[in-house]
């Protein structure tokens, strides 16, 4: 920050870097404690130093069982005696200069739904909110907190028994009976609210993106129709 403020550079000292790195060590140790299996931290500064840079993600490396994740960018300075991350100069990215490390806890985070069941939805545990349907799993301990709606919402429920899915049932869900794979323009268009024509059999099906999961919806054949929520529809 120099440039920006002469009284930084003022105070800038070499027994603050050193101060500031000691807590910076602290704080990633904790991060990581706290950490699930399979997660991940990304460690970032606005120095240059290697104390409070690559010194502090060392640190955990040798204290841990933490693993680096590669940041591949031919636009990236990487300190080749301590490779521990990457650097954003500000002679080439627009800024003062940032340092940045992906670091990952083994393990796996969390267990996707292998296989779609209509009833059981992929959790041990459902319920009714209202009109609604939402399911958790009973390993979870939530009395310890006050929730208004437990778990994840799985759809609105009617009369006849159908369910219009939610879509954050899309993204726990890792198959469906139907999936339909979009291309870019109708995924701008889905996303700003439009309905797409596209002809494909009768029914439910999950919209995805490059393998991103985008949506459960039904199609009549001609028409996909549009339920995504207004409050996350954008223009492009």
């Amino acid at each position: 920050m120099f440039r920006k403020e002469a009284k930084m550079e003022e105070d800038w000292s070499y027994n603050k870097v050193l101060k500031f790195a000691e807590i910076q060590k602290r704080l990633l140790s904790i991060a990581y404690f706290m950490l699930k299996p399979g997660g991940t931290i990304c460690y970032s500064t606005c120095s240059f130093s290697e104390e409070e840079d690559e010194d502090v993600i060392k640190n955990l490396l040798d204290n841990s069982d933490a693993e680096l994740i590669k940041i591949e960018d031919k636009s990236f300075y990487i300190n080749s005696k301590k490779p521990y991350g990457v650097h954003l100069l500000p002679n080439i990215f627009p800024g003062e200069g940032h340092y940045i490390c992906l670091i990952k806890k083994p393990g796996q985070l969390f267990t996707k739904v292998n296989s779609f069941n209509p009833d059981k939805y992929g959790f041990n545990k459902t319920y009714k909110y209202g009109d609604y349907l939402f399911g958790l799993n009973a390993q979870y301990n939530f009395k310890c907190f006050n929730v208004l709606r437990l778990g994840v919402k799985i759809g609105e429920l009617f009369n006849k028994g159908e369910i219009r899915y939610d879509y954050h049932y899309s993204h726990y869900i890792d198959r469906f009976e139907k999936e339909l794979e979009i291309s870019e323009n109708d995924l701008k268009k889905y996303l700003s609210g439009e309905t797409l024509n596209i002809t494909v059999d009768k029914g439910l099906y999950l919209l995805k993106f490059s393998g991103i999961n985008v949506d459960i919806t039904n199609s009549d054949g001609r028409i996909i129709k549009n339920h995504y929520p207004k409050g996350l529809r954008r223009k492009y």
